[in-house]
């Protein structure tokens, strides 16, 4: 990334401006989701591999943050019981949650699925070096296949993590989820804020347009990262789709270990728990 596109991100006072830099000028306005922003971002291997390779980097503590909110829910299961991740990408959070010597006591089965070719073989990269392999399956596909619905019907906990917002009819997708989870099951949804605010947004971008990973300066796509916030929701739009999909939900403050939230990461992110009533 050339030094002249960081010092112009860094000089922007506002989302116009970012917008502007990024992608030209186009009258995109935050104050709605903005379906027109990329969301085929992950189907290019480059941007799939430096999005893994941010998890080697500055979040890795903001990974271990995330294992160590879902564990307890898992915990919470029965043995043996199934957990499935949408949208599960290079497969970080189920081997990292499938490796902690409590849950892979307990046997449980972990299966996640994306629709990207690049994220479906790092994830299976991942599981190959992975001392629990056993455990956990990952597919490509998405909730329309039915391989994965299959999955769905046996599932006791669905995560679902920074997936929704890469979908327009958010709606449909979590309607699909209702209709193939069995009642009861448990629902961890945790996505971006559109409502973010702008500073805190820009050092979240200037945290991943400057990376070092084993020495190697390296710098995750701009355009893929706003396109994540452009095309996101506000709390009282996420809460109201997955109470009309019929989970009875209940919101969850994330916690985060990235130093771009300075401990405010409530407001760059939330989460909700639930289930399918």
């Amino acid at each position: 990334m050339s030094r002249r596109l960081v010092e112009t991100l860094q000089a922007c006072e506002d989302w116009s401006h970012v917008t502007r830099t990024l992608f030209g000028p186009r009258p995109w306005d935050v104050k709605t989701r903005v379906l027109d922003a990329p969301s085929n971002v992950f189907e290019d291997p480059v941007t799939a591999r430096l999005y893994d390779a941010l998890y080697e980097d500055q979040r890795v503590a903001f990974l271990a943050d995330i294992v160590e909110e879902v564990r307890p829910l898992i915990l919470a299961l029965a043995p043996g019981s199934t957990v499935a991740e949408i949208g599960a990408g290079p497969g970080r959070l189920l081997l990292a949650l499938a490796c902690n010597p409590q849950v892979r006591a307990r046997r449980y089965e972990f299966v996640g699925w994306d629709p990207s070719p690049e994220m479906f073989a790092i994830a299976e990269e991942h599981r190959a070096a992975s001392p629990a392999p056993e455990s956990v399956k990952f597919l490509q596909g998405t909730t329309t296949d039915r391989p994965v619905q299959v999955v769905l019907s046996r599932t006791s906990l669905l995560l679902s993590r920074n997936v929704l917002s890469w979908i327009d009819d958010a709606s449909m997708e979590c309607l699909r989820w209702r209709q193939h989870l069995p009642s009861g099951s448990r629902l961890y949804v945790r996505e971006v804020r559109r409502d973010i605010p702008f500073n805190q947004f820009k050092r979240r971008l200037l945290e991943c347009v400057r990376l070092v990973v084993r020495g190697v300066e390296l710098a995750y796509s701009p355009q893929a990262f706003a396109a994540a916030y452009l095309r996101a929701f506000t709390p009282p739009e996420l809460r109201g789709i997955l109470a009309r999909a019929g989970f009875e939900i209940r919101d969850r403050p994330p916690r985060s270990a990235l130093a771009s939230d300075q401990e405010r990461g409530e407001l760059a992110e939330m989460a909700f728990l639930g289930h399918a009533a």
